[in-house]
């Protein structure tokens, strides 16, 4: 079932945190939409499958908590790379390729 493939997943994510990719946060973020959807289609939710969401809801804080970090270390990146580029552009100005410059003596 989809909600024990869940638990597995987040479960394995758990074990190696700081070693988990931003890709296997959007995985399994997409995995939990898909299994969002599919508990709210059916109205019935089992006793199993109430445990198994309850262990999963366990670990939300510390996945929660390094994808916050990810992001921040994504945002200061950015903005390094926003800066570098700013400074870049200062000196590229437009200049004309076809002017020449003289040099005499006084």
């Amino acid at each position: 079932m989809a909600i024990q493939k869940l638990y597995d997943m987040t479960q394995a994510m758990a074990a190696v945190l700081m070693e988990n990719t931003e890709e296997d946060f959007y995985t399994l973020v997409e995995l939990r939409d898909e299994v969002l959807k599919n508990l709210q289609a059916n109205s019935e939710i089992s006793e199993s499958d109430k445990q198994l969401l309850s262990k999963i809801l366990e670990y939300d804080q510390v996945i929660v908590e390094r994808m916050n970090t990810i992001r921040s270390e994504a945002s200061v990146a950015l903005g390094k790379i926003q800066s570098f580029r700013l400074q870049k552009n200062a000196y590229d100005m437009g200049y004309s390729t076809e002017s020449y410059f003289f040099d005499q003596k006084k």
